[in-house]
């Protein structure tokens, strides 16, 4: 969510702040990236200048962005599960491990065909690896990786090796399927695709199931006594009105939404006064 911050509350000097949040597993908010408008206020206090086309000069104006570690844990949060990370196909450093089920008299094989299958998967521009460590058991290595968060997980083994097939599981799903290893590259790159589809569908639902509506304190402090998420409010646009809420709800204004348009309507919740727009409410980290 993008939500425009209250002026006590933004970038000290800017013209305005709009901050990102987003919710995670336990109900509070976590902001991760912020945008500030500084005008020419820093301009001016500098003296950075620039020449305009009739030769006259101008205070230059800045923007100023910042995004921190905080992006990070916010991916291992709302998408990541009591397995451990559940990474999104675009940032995975690895988007696939092989992994080959042992067996004494064709393991060479086994591990020879898992090798260039992990060759032809690189081909195909999947980050790929093939997990020949011989110190762990096949259900080790599933859960090392799944740990990590690496997303399709291929098995190939004795019985897949007569069928020319490889087992192919998802991490967040643990959806299990069978592919032609002829076929595999094509059949990865299709799974990879649903999957980072499917993850943000489901993380998107999950937010818009954590965003209430309340029109009075009470409702608004019992909600974020149980880390709901976020509340969306009536509010008058003063100041000492946002403060007061703050102080009430024992939580914090995230400010007006910036992502989507809704019409205001009502009294501030705290003032009583005609509603100048919707504010945003949460317990945030």
């Amino acid at each position: 969510m993008i939500s425009r911050r209250p002026e006590w509350d933004k970038f000290a000097g800017a013209m305005y702040t709009d901050g990102f949040d987003t919710v995670m597993p336990d109900g509070r908010t976590l902001q991760f990236g912020t945008v500030h408008n500084l005008g020419q206020n820093f301009a001016k206090a500098f003296d950075v200048t620039y020449e305009k086309g009739d030769g006259k000069r101008e205070y230059i104006w800045q923007t100023c962005y910042g995004i921190s570690e905080r992006w990070l844990a916010a991916v291992l949060g709302v998408h990541g599960d009591d397995n451990g990370a559940v990474l999104p196909p675009k940032i995975a450093p690895i988007q696939a491990v092989i992994i080959p089920i042992p067996h004494k008299e064709e393991m060479k094989k086994i591990e020879e065909t898992c090798a260039k299958i992990g060759e032809k998967l690189k081909a195909a521009g999947i980050r790929a690896k093939v997990d020949l460590r011989e110190e762990l058991t096949p259900g080790s290595k599933f859960f090392d990786w799944e740990l990590k968060g690496v997303h399709v997980r291929v098995e190939i083994g004795p019985r897949d090796m007569k069928r020319g097939e490889a087992v192919v599981v998802r991490r967040d799903t643990f959806e299990k399927s069978s592919c032609k290893m002829s076929e595999l590259a094509d059949y990865l790159l299709s799974v990879i695709e649903r999957m980072s589809m499917e993850m943000r569908e489901k993380a998107v639902k999950w937010m818009k199931e954590h965003i209430h509506k309340a029109d009075s304190l009470d409702t608004v402090k019992q909600l974020l006594k149980k880390r709901a998420g976020i509340v969306e409010v009536a509010w008058c646009g003063e100041t000492a009105c946002g403060l007061k809420m703050e102080e009430e709800i024992n939580g914090k204004v995230l400010g007006i939404p910036q992502d989507v348009k809704e019409k205001v309507s009502g009294n501030c919740i705290v003032c009583g006064k005609k509603a100048q727009s919707i504010v945003r409410v949460a317990v945030a980290y």
